[in-house]
């Protein structure tokens, strides 16, 4: 049977020889600059967005600091399932066969300090104290952060701002339609047959 013989002098050789023309090859490449510098036609590689696949539908926490964009606001019917504390979507039409299970809200997209989206949804209108100084905070965070404290003593939210200059805020390039889209994914009644509708009517 033939036997090939490998000495290990010719191993050597080879993986210095190949060390060697690693060695070359990168010195090639940065012995002349201008043969591997950027074009002035290179364009950077675009910035992937964040994916949002989820809007809670919540008001603030109190230790946010948040704003509302003016644009995202939508006048809106909401029924609170209490079973769940889930927010649900009612059409317009529903109003005279839900009136004492819905409320008008106010629906604000807005986000906080670490850049997460919510909508926060305020009854309106509204003569309650807590719901009128909650819009007025909401207002105020259209054009500062603010954070609001609830006093309970007096029955209203205190705004809290910043002791520090905090930077404008970066919101998300999503539409108003997107974000009640995915707000209420699953989370619309458009009849009166809707599962949590006949719950509340006493169905299974």
């Amino acid at each position: 049977m033939n036997t090939t013989e490998i000495k290990i002098e010719d191993v050597i050789e080879k993986d210095c020889d190949a060390e060697k023309d690693s060695h070359n090859f990168n010195k090639d490449i940065f012995d002349n600059l201008e043969k591997i510098r950027l074009g002035q036609d290179y364009s950077e590689p675009a910035i992937s967005k964040k994916t949002i696949s989820v809007v809670p539908v919540r008001k603030p926490h109190r230790q946010w600091f948040f704003r509302v964009k003016p644009e995202w606001r939508f006048e809106g019917l909401l029924l609170k399932y209490e079973k769940t504390s889930e927010s649900y979507f009612v059409l317009p039409q529903l109003v005279s066969e839900l009136e004492d299970e819905v409320e008008r809200c106010l629906l604000l997209g807005a986000i906080n300090s670490s850049g997460d989206l919510f909508l926060w949804p305020i009854k309106y209108p509204s003569d309650n104290s807590y719901n009128v100084t909650a819009l007025e905070a909401a207002m105020s965070s259209m054009e500062r952060w603010v954070r609001i404290k609830t006093n309970r003593s007096i029955g209203i939210y205190e705004e809290i701002k910043p002791n520090i200059q905090m930077p404008e805020p970066e919101f998300p390039e999503v539409t108003l339609n997107e974000i009640l889209r995915i707000a209420f994914k699953n989370h619309v009644i458009d009849n009166m047959d809707h599962p949590i509708i006949k719950q509340l009517k006493g169905g299974i």
